[in-house]
């Protein structure tokens, strides 16, 4: 694994020690009691790495808010490292008769996310898939009601649009078609405020801005909810016009 960028380098000291997988209170409260449904019907809560929480309380039928109604009966991990985000969903997915679909073109973290998912009981209806996102999605995906976009490309690719998370334009691109009406599209490192008036994050936000440009287009013409929320690396919550 030495040979692996430095984003890799974390998985070297994990390989044995995913009984209890590290998560912080963003995925977890994100993925583990809103979206699938493990806390108020309807309701999304989103615990971001700040002084307060924050909440979106699904309301009546006209309410716009995002909110699936249902367990995701396929949800998709594109750039699924070893399944840090996945982890947290697969049990309610799987109890609810549907399937999980990890996606990374790094076979050695694809592997370990298998065999950790192995030891800890939860790979059944779980694929694990070594493929670029983009062209995968296009020839495979179908039925999608839950996407988590945590991918990033070289951070010196000649196509801008595969550089570092600038990617999250051609992946949704592709993935796009394959998302029912309705479903939920979050994504990681979406850091668009600067809630702090920290120098650092002013400086990492202008670089986001110019990296989901094209993004954001796309998002808007086909997506009816679009909103982020401020955290040390933000995320972003999107449903699929109906």
């Amino acid at each position: 694994m030495d040979s692996l960028p430095s984003r890799r380098s974390r998985v070297r000291q994990r390989d044995d020690h995913l009984a209890s997988p590290a998560v912080g209170p963003t995925r977890q409260r994100l993925l583990h009691l809103g979206i699938f449904g493990l806390g108020t019907p309807g309701r999304i809560v989103v615990r971001p790495r700040r002084e307060h929480d924050l909440y979106l309380s699904g309301g009546g039928a006209a309410d716009p808010r995002p909110r699936l109604g249902h367990q995701p009966r396929h949800a998709v991990f594109a750039g699924s490292y070893y399944g840090f985000w996945a982890i947290w969903a697969v049990r309610e997915v799987v109890a609810a008769g549907g399937e999980v679909t990890l996606i990374d073109t790094d076979d050695t973290v694809m592997h370990l996310a298998r065999r950790n998912f192995e030891r800890l009981g939860v790979s059944e209806n779980v694929n694990f898939v070594v493929a670029d996102a983009i062209s995968y999605s296009r020839a495979e995906l179908a039925d999608i009601d839950f996407v988590a976009l945590d991918a990033e490309g070289p951070k010196s690719c000649a196509d801008e649009d595969l550089r570092d998370k600038a990617i999250y334009y051609p992946i949704t691109q592709a993935i796009a078609p394959a998302m029912l009406p309705g479903s939920i599209l979050l994504a990681h490192n979406v850091l668009l405020e600067n809630v702090t008036k920290n120098a650092y994050f002013e400086e990492r936000i202008a670089y986001n801005e110019l990296q989901y440009a094209r993004w954001h287009g796309f998002l808007s013409e086909q997506f009816d909810f679009r909103r982020s929320y401020p955290s040390t690396e933000g995320v972003g919550i999107y449903r699929k016009a109906r």
